[in-house]
C-alpha cells in the first residue's frame, strides 16, 4: 500500500512539474488584442505621438502630425511646402496581437486634399515597428483617389488579417516625389479599429435609421438610410428648417432633406443632410434637374452625424449609394 501511495505521488508531481513546464515554454504573444484609436488625444500640429504608435522617416524629414477640423483630430502628412525632393514617411501602429483576438480584420477612414498623382498612400502589415526589418506586405484598402471627394471621410472596408499570427503591426507609408513644393497631395487617417464588432451604421449595410442619427449626434461618421423629400431652407428665427421640395433653384445643391417615409413633412422628423463639394453635389443637388428622379426614392450617406441648421442633423457627406 505504501510503495502504491509513493508511486502515485510521484506521478502526481511529475505531472504537476510538466504543467508548469509547458506553461513555461508556452510563447506570449506582445501586442494589443483589441485596438480603437480615434486620435482625438494629440496636440494640434505636434508631432503624432499616441502610446504604442511611432513614425519613420525613410526619406526626407516630413512627419506624420495632428491635423484639425471641427474639434476632431487625426494624423495627418503632406509634403507642401517642403523643399523638392523625394519622401517617404510611415506611420507604424502600436503592436497587435492577432492570434488572440476574436475578430482578426482592422479598418480606418482615409481623407485627401489637393490630389496630384506624385504623391501615394499605401497599407502594409509588417513583424516589426521598422519598415526596414518589418518585412511589409502591401495590403488592399479602400483609399481616396483622384476621383475622391477632397477632405471626404472613405472608410477602407474590413481588411482581413486571419493568415497572419503573432504580433504584427499596421504600416502606412506615405510616398512623393516632388519639383513644385505647392503641387502635393495631403492625406488623413483616423478611426482605426482592430478586432472590434461592427456596430449599427458602420457599414452601408447595417445603417443607421433617421431616427437613429436624431438620438446620436456624438460626431462619428456613420451611414444612414431615408428616404430624400426636398432641399433644407434655413428657418428666419430660432434655428432649425422648412423643407423646400418643388421649384428648385439651380443653387439648391449643398443639401438634401432624408426622412424616415417618402411622404414625410415634418421637419422635426427629418434631418437635414450637407453635401460636400464634388460628387454628392453633382449627384444628388435637387438643384440640377436630372437629380430630382431620387425625390420620394431611398438611398443610402455617409457622414458626420452632428447639428445641421441648428438641429439634429448630418454634415460632410461625401460617400453615398442611390
Amino acid at each position: 500500500m505504501k510503495k502504491f501511495l509513493t508511486i502515485a505521488l510521484c506521478a502526481t508531481v511529475a505531472l504537476a512539474s510538466c504543467s508548469k513546464s509547458d506553461d513555461e515554454t508556452k510563447p506570449v504573444i506582445k501586442g494589443a488584442t483589441q485596438v480603437k484609436e480615434d486620435f482625438n488625444a494629440g496636440v494640434k500640429d505636434a508631432k503624432v505621438e499616441v502610446a504604442g504608435w511611432s513614425t519613420a522617416l525613410v526619406k526626407g524629414t516630413i512627419d506624420w502630425k495632428v491635423g484639425e477640423f471641427n474639434t476632431n483630430r487625426y494624423p495627418q502628412i503632406t509634403a507642401y511646402g517642403a523643399p523638392a525632393g523625394e519622401f517617404e514617411s510611415w506611420l507604424v501602429s502600436k503592436a497587435i496581437n492577432v492570434t488572440d483576438a476574436k475578430i482578426k480584420s482592422f479598418s480606418f477612414d482615409a481623407a485627401m486634399g489637393y490630389w496630384a498623382d506624385n504623391s501615394s498612400l499605401e497599407v502594409y502589415v509588417m513583424t516589426d515597428s521598422l519598415p526596414a526589418k518589418g518585412n511589409p506586405i502591401k495590403l488592399e484598402a479602400k483609399l481616396p483617389t483622384k476621383e475622391s471627394v477632397q477632405w471626404g471621410w472613405y472608410n477602407s472596408g474590413n481588411i482581413d488579417l486571419s493568415k497572419y499570427s503573432g504580433t504584427i503591426y499596421i504600416g502606412f507609408k506615405y510616398k512623393a516625389t516632388t519639383t513644385d513644393p505647392k503641387v502635393v497631395t495631403t492625406f488623413r487617417l483616423d478611426n482605426f479599429k482592430f478586432n472590434v464588432e461592427v456596430a449599427k451604421g458602420d457599414v452601408a449595410e447595417n445603417p443607421f435609421s433617421v431616427a437613429d442619427v436624431i438620438a446620436t449626434q456624438d460626431n462619428s461618421i456613420k451611414w444612414v438610410k431615408g428616404f430624400v423629400v426636398g432641399f433644407a431652407v434655413s428657418a428666419q428665427s430660432g434655428g432649425g428648417f422648412s423643407i423646400k421640395n418643388s421649384n428648385f433653384a439651380a443653387g439648391d445643391v449643398t443639401n438634401i432633406v432624408l426622412a424616415p417615409t417618402k411622404d414625410e413633412t415634418d421637419p422635426t422628423k427629418c434631418i437635414a443632410v450637407k453635401l460636400m463639394t464634388g460628387a454628392p453635389r453633382n449627384e444628388l443637388g435637387l438643384g440640377t434637374a436630372a437629380n430630382q428622379v431620387i425625390l420620394q426614392k431611398e438611398i443610402s450617406l455617409r457622414g458626420t452625424v452632428t447639428a445641421s441648421f441648428g438641429k439634429p442633423g448630418m454634415v460632410d457627406v461625401a460617400d453615398f449609394k442611390k
